[in-house]
C-alpha cells in the first residue's frame, strides 16, 4: 500500500513539472510575438531614418534613403504591399525610386528595414519628402495607422547647374587646358602650312644656263656613244664564239678515237709476240 502511494506521488510530481515546462514555453512564445521585437499589442513605429528627418545640406549624390521600423515588415505576406507604401517627392514633383525590402528568411537582420534608391541625381537646394502610407503593415498584422512624412534638404542653391560626371572638362581642369593647347597647336600648324604654300607659289621658276647645259649634254652623250659597243661588233663576237664551240666537240671525239685505235694496235702487237 505504501509503495503504491509513493508511485502515485512520483507520477503526480512528474506531471506537474511537465505542465510547468509547457506553460513556460508558451509564455516565452507569447512574449516573442511575431519575431520582430513585439507582439500584436505593440504599435508599428519608425525607429531610425537616414538622412535624418529635417536634415539640411544633404549631398546631391545621395544613393539611398534607409528607414528602420520596430517590426518585421519583410514577411512574405506583407512585403509586396509594403513596397507600394513609400514614395519620394521633390517639392510637389514625384521622384522615380526603387524600393528594396529584403527576404526575411534569407536576411533576417534586414527584416525591419526599407531602402529607397532614387533613380536620378538629386537637385541642389531642394526639399525632398519621403511619404509613408498608413497601410504599411507588419508580419503580425499591425499597421502604421497614419501617414508619416520625412523631409530633408539637399546642399547648394536652387537652380545651380549640376556638373555632368561624363564631362571630363568640367571635372578635370588639366584635361580642358590640354585640349586648348592642342587646338592652338593645330591652328599654328595650319597657318605655317598656308605660309609655306604662298612662298612656293611666289618663288620664280629656276632657269638653267643654256650654253653650259647644252655643252654638258652634248659631251656626255658623245662619251656615252664612244664607250658603248656597236651592234655589229657584238654580232661578230657572238658568231666567233659559236664557231669555236662548234669545232671543239668534233676535235675531242676524233682525239678519243685515235687514242683508242693506238692502244688497240699496241695491245695486239704485244699479244702476237707472246
Amino acid at each position: 500500500m505504501g509503495r503504491n502511494r509513493r508511485f502515485i506521488s512520483i507520477c503526480l510530481s512528474f506531471l506537474l513539472a511537465l505542465g510547468l515546462i509547457l506553460s513556460g514555453t508558451h509564455l516565452v512564445q507569447a512574449g516573442d510575438g511575431d519575431g520582430s521585437g513585439g507582439g500584436q499589442g505593440q504599435p508599428l513605429e519608425i525607429v531610425d531614418v537616414f538622412p535624418a528627418n529635417g536634415a539640411v545640406g544633404v549631398d546631391i549624390n545621395l544613393e539611398q534613403i534607409k528607414v528602420t521600423l520596430s517590426k518585421n515588415i519583410a514577411y512574405l505576406t506583407v512585403r509586396e504591399n509594403n513596397r507600394g507604401c513609400f514614395s519620394l517627392w521633390a517639392e510637389q514633383e514625384p521622384v522615380p525610386v526603387d524600393i528594396i525590402i529584403a527576404d526575411d528568411q534569407i536576411e533576417r537582420d534586414k527584416r525591419n528595414e526599407v531602402v529607397i534608391k532614387p533613380q536620378q541625381q538629386l537637385r541642389p537646394g531642394t526639399v525632398y519628402s519621403l511619404k509613408i502610407a498608413p497601410q504599411l503593415e507588419s508580419k503580425s498584422g499591425v499597421t502604421l495607422g497614419q501617414e508619416i512624412i520625412l523631409t530633408f534638404t539637399t546642399a547648394g542653391s536652387r537652380g545651380e547647374q549640376i556638373p555632368d560626371p561624363l564631362d571630363e572638362k568640367s571635372t578635370n581642369p588639366a584635361a580642358a587646358e590640354s585640349e586648348v593647347l592642342a587646338s592652338e597647336e593645330a591652328v599654328k600648324d595650319v597657318n605655317e602650312d598656308k605660309e609655306n604654300k604662298e612662298v612656293k607659289e611666289e618663288a620664280p621658276p629656276a632657269v638653267n644656263p643654256p650654253d653650259m647645259l647644252r655643252e654638258g649634254t652634248d659631251s656626255s652623250s658623245s662619251q656615252q656613244n664612244e664607250a658603248s659597243p656597236q651592234p655589229a661588233d657584238i654580232e661578230d663576237n657572238g658568231a666567233d664564239a659559236e664557231k669555236s664551240s662548234s669545232w671543239t666537240v668534233p676535235l675531242a671525239i676524233a682525239g678519243i678515237i685515235a687514242a683508242v685505235a693506238i692502244l688497240a694496235w699496241w695491245t695486239y702487237r704485244r699479244w702476237k709476240k707472246h
